[in-house]
C-alpha cells in the first residue's frame, strides 16, 4: 500500500530526492577521483607543452579572456600536478568538500584556460567533479537522499541520448562515419559499406537505450520489483557491449570508456553488489594499512609528522627530475597541501586517516613517475611543443624540444611515430636523403605504419627516373600502405597510382588514379584530386607528381588532432 504523503509529494521532488544506496555515492566518490588523477597525470600533464610558444591564446569564454594573463606551460603544468594528486589521494584516503571544490576550479580552470583543449568530453567531467562535490557525506550501509547523485544519473543519460541524436545524419546511418574511424573493427566488417550499416544504427538504439535504463536505474533502491533488477542488468551488459566495443575500434576517445564502464557498474548493479564490492575495496585499503603499521591499523603522532614531511620533499624531488616547465612549483604546492591535511588529521586525533592519507601520497607520488616518466608522456609534452611551434611558422626553434622528445620517448609505438614526424619535417625542407632514413627508421620500429610507408614510397618515386629499385620497393610500400587504410587514405592511393605509373603500369594506375580522386573529393583533398583529374585527362603517359607531399605544418597538425582529438 502507498504512503500518502508519498503520493502528494511532487513527482519530480521524489524523484530527485527518494533514497539510494549510501554505497552508491561513496564508492562512485573513491573510484571516480582516483580514475581522475591517472587521467590527469596521462592525458592532461602533456597538454602543457602546447603552451611552451606562448604569445596567443584563446579561452573558452569571453571572460576568462578579460581576466586571465596570458596562460603558460608552467602555470598549466603545475595546476594538472596539483590537481592529479589531490584527486589521487581523496580517491584512496577519502575527501572532503574543499579538496573536491579546489579540484574542480583547478580541472576545469585547466581546460577552459585555452581553446587548445576543445575535448568536448571535459566539459562532462567538469560536471561530475560539480555532482560529487555535493555527495553525501554518509558513509554507513542503508540508504541516503542524495540528490547530486541522482542529478549526475540524468546527466549521464543526457550524454547518451545526445550522442545517440547526433548520429542521426547520412554519413553514420549508411555505415561511411563509422568505417572511416573504426580501425579495429574493419576485420570483422570487411569494406562493404552496407556491413557497417548494422552497427551504425545499432550504436544509436544502444544509445537511447541506455539512457531510458539510467533514468531507471535511480528508483531500483526505493522497490523490490524485478522490473528495476532487470533493467540494472540490461543496462550494465549494454553498457560494457557498446563501451568496450568502442575500445574494440580504436576510436580516439581517452578514457572516457573507463569512466563510462565505472558508472555502469555502480548505477546498475543491484544494491547488496555495490555495498560487495565498497566492502571489499575497504578491506583489502585497510590490510594494506595493518600489513604496512605492522598490524596496529596507523602509525605514532610522531611518525605521521615526520612522514609526512619526508614526502613533500620527495615530491619535490619528482618535481625536479621530470625536467617539466612548472613540475617543481605543482609538486611543491601539492606536497605542501598534502602535508599540511595530516598534520591537521594527526592534531584533530585522526592517526588512522592521517596514516591513510599519506599511504594514499605516496602512490600519488608513485603514479606521478610512473605514468609520467614511465610512459613517455614527457616525449609527448616536448613533441606538442615543436608542432605549435611549427604551426607558428617557427620551425628554427623546435629543434631543442625535439631532442628532449627524442630523449624521453619510452614507447615502441610513439618511438616510431616521432621518427616519422621527423622524416616528415625533413621532407617538407626538402631534405630528401634525411627524411628517407627517418622513415626507414620509423619502419624498422613498427613495420606496419601507413603514413611513414606513403611519406618514403613518394620519396622514392621522387626524381623524374627513379631507379627501378627504388619504383618497385615505392610500389609495394604503397600497396601495402592502401591495403592498411582499407582503400580511404587518399595520400596512399596516390602514391600507388604513381608506383604503377612509373613501373609503367598505365592501366593500374589510372583505375587507382580514379579511386583517389574519389576518395579525395569526399576528403575535401582538392590538391590531389586536381592533380589526378589532370593526368587522367591527358593522352601522355608521363605522371608529373605533387611536389613534396607534406606540407610543413601537416604533421604537426596531425600529431595534435591524434594526440589531443583536435587541430587548430
Amino acid at each position: 500500500m502507498s504512503d500518502p504523503a508519498s503520493a502528494r509529494t511532487p513527482l519530480i521532488r521524489r524523484y530527485l530526492f527518494g533514497p539510494v544506496a549510501a554505497a552508491r555515492p561513496v564508492l562512485f566518490l573513491r573510484l571516480f577521483l582516483t580514475l581522475l588523477g591517472v587521467d590527469i597525470l596521462y592525458h592532461f600533464v602533456q597538454r602543457g607543452g602546447r603552451f611552451l610558444p606562448g604569445e596567443f591564446n584563446v579561452a573558452h569564454f569571453d571572460w576568462i579572456d578579460a581576466v586571465q594573463p596570458m596562460p603558460t606551460a608552467e602555470l598549466y603544468t603545475a595546476m594538472m600536478i596539483i590537481a592529479a594528486g589531490l584527486a589521487i589521494t581523496m580517491g584512496l584516503a577519502g575527501s572532503n568538500r574543499l579538496g573536491i571544490g579546489a579540484l574542480f576550479v583547478l580541472f576545469t580552470y585547466g581546460w577552459a584556460m585555452s581553446l587548445y583543449d576543445r575535448y568536448q568530453h571535459h566539459y562532462m567531467l567538469s560536471l561530475v567533479i560539480l555532482f560529487v562535490l555535493f555527495f553525501p557525506t554518509r558513509r554507513s550501509r542503508g540508504r541516503v537522499a542524495a540528490w547530486a547523485y541522482v542529478l549526475l544519473t540524468i546527466q549521464i543519460a543526457l550524454v547518451y541520448i545526445c550522442a545517440g541524436i547526433a548520429k542521426i545524419e547520412p554519413l553514420w546511418l549508411d555505415g561511411y562515419t563509422i568505417r572511416k574511424v573504426s580501425h579495429g573493427l574493419r576485420p570483422m566488417f570487411g569494406d562493404n559499406l552496407s556491413n557497417w550499416m548494422i552497427p551504425a544504427v545499432g550504436t544509436i538504439v544502444v544509445e537511447v537505450v541506455l539512457a531510458v535504463l539510467y533514468l531507471i536505474a535511480v528508483a531500483q533502491d526505493r522497490s523490490s520489483s524485478r522490473f528495476y533488477r532487470f533493467a540494472g542488468f540490461a543496462g550494465l551488459a549494454l553498457a560494457y557491449a557498446l563501451h568496450w566495443g568502442i575500445e574494440a575500434a580504436k576510436l580516439p576517445i581517452g578514457w572516457f570508456t573507463y569512466y563510462m564502464i565505472t558508472a555502469a557498474f555502480i548505477f546498475m548493479l543491484p544494491k547488496n553488489s555495490v555495498e560487495d564490492a565498497r566492502d571489499i575495496i575497504r578491506w583489502a585499503l585497510s590490510s594494506v594499512i595493518r600489513l604496512l603499521t605492522a598490524g596496529r591499523g596507523s602509525w605514532s603522532a610522531a611518525t605521521c609528522v615526520v612522514s609526512s614531511l619526508v614526502l613533500w620533499i620527495a615530491y619535490i624531488g619528482v618535481g625536479v627530475f621530470l625536467d617539466l616547465p612548472g613540475a617543481v612549483i605543482g609538486t611543491a604546492i601539492v606536497g605542501t597541501a598534502l602535508a599540511v591535511w595530516v598534520i591537521s588529521e594527526v592534531r584533530s586525533g585522526k592517526l588512522q586517516a592521517a596514516t591513510a592519507r599519506l599511504l594514499a601520497c605516496m602512490v600519488a607520488i608513485a603514479a606521478l613517475w610512473i605514468v609520467v616518466v614511465g610512459t613517455g608522456r614527457r616525449g609527448y609534452y616536448y613533441t606538442s611543443a615543436a608542432a605549435e611551434l611549427f604551426l607558428r611558422e617557427r620551425q628554427s626553434e623546435a629543434e631543442p624540444y625535439f631532442d628532449k622528445a627524442v630523449a624521453y620517448t619510452v614507447l615502441t609505438e610513439d618511438k616510431a611515430k616521432l621518427y616519422t614526424q621527423l622524416g616528415e619535417i625533413s621532407q617538407a625542407r626538402q631534405q630528401r636523403s634525411p627524411a628517407i632514413d627517418w622513415f626507414r627508421k620509423s619502419l624498422e620500429v613498427v613495420p606496419d605504419q601507413p603514413v611513414a610507408m606513403r611519406q618514403l614510397a613518394l620519396l622514392l618515386l621522387q626524381p623524374q627516373i627513379p631507379f627501378r629499385s627504388e619504383i618497385d620497393e615505392a610500389t609495394q610500400l604503397a600497396e601495402r600502405a592502401v591495403e592498411i587504410t582499407n582503400r580511404l587514405e587518399p595520400w596512399s592511393l596516390y602514391a600507388l597510382a604513381m608506383g604503377y605509373a612509373k613501373s609503367g603500369r598505365i592501366s593500374a594506375a589510372r583505375d587507382i588514379a580514379a579511386e583517389a580522386v574519389e576518395v579525395s573529393r569526399r576528403e575535401g583533398n582538392t590538391r590531389i584530386s586536381d592533380n589526378l583529374e589532370k593526368w587522367l585527362a591527358s593522352s601522355g603517359r608521363g605522371f608529373e607528381p605533387l611536389p613534396l607531399q607534406t606540407p610543413t605544418m601537416e604533421w604537426a597538425r596531425r600529431f595534435i588532432r591524434v594526440v589531443f582529438q583536435d587541430c587548430p
